[in-house]
């Protein structure tokens, strides 16, 4: 027979459960979102703009191209509209614009090799801090005090009553 008494850790009350599988649905439903948001469909201009956000101005010390107003940013902002307009895709234009102005031009660096591990370590070292947590708390959290036994009441009752009584 394995049943759960009330207060023990394996006893998990219903309001517990949907909670827990509310904060999940919501977590995914905000991953979704996030990963989805963006992918509608837009203008060649707004397209164009968005491109020029993510390649560094050769010129300028940590600008983008969308932001720059030197004289290489605006032509690289104009060759980023031309090659839109032509129908490029943007794995296109990124390698039209490394072949003409070299890799640093790319704002956020491909993710191969060990420029890949820096970006993913932090991302991991933070799930893998709140997995912790989450684990810490629930074993935090499923301890309770356990019921006084008959015993305990016993040796409770002789303590108290070979104290010594002031009067």
């Amino acid at each position: 027979m394995s049943s759960s008494a009330p207060g023990s850790p394996s006893a998990v009350t219903p309001i517990r459960r949907v909670s827990w599988v509310a904060l999940v649905a919501i977590f995914g439903a905000l991953l979704l979102y996030g990963v989805l948001d963006g992918t509608s469909a837009r203008t060649k201009g707004e397209h164009s703009a968005e491109l020029a956000t993510r390649y560094a101005c050769p010129t300028c010390d940590g600008q983008s191209v969308a932001e720059s107003q030197a004289p290489v940013a605006l032509n690289i902002r104009r060759e980023i509209e031309r090659l839109v307009d032509d129908g490029r895709s943007d794995e296109e234009i990124e390698a039209a614009l490394v072949n003409d102005y070299g890799q640093a031009v790319l704002l956020n660096p491909g993710a191969d090799g060990v420029v890949g591990l820096v970006w993913i370590l932090p991302v991991v070292a933070l799930v893998l801090a709140v997995a912790g947590l989450v684990i810490l708390f629930i074993r935090w959290g499923g301890r309770s005090a356990e019921p006084a036994t008959e015993g305990d009441r016993s040796l409770v009752a002789e303590a108290l009553a070979n104290l010594p009584r002031n009067r």
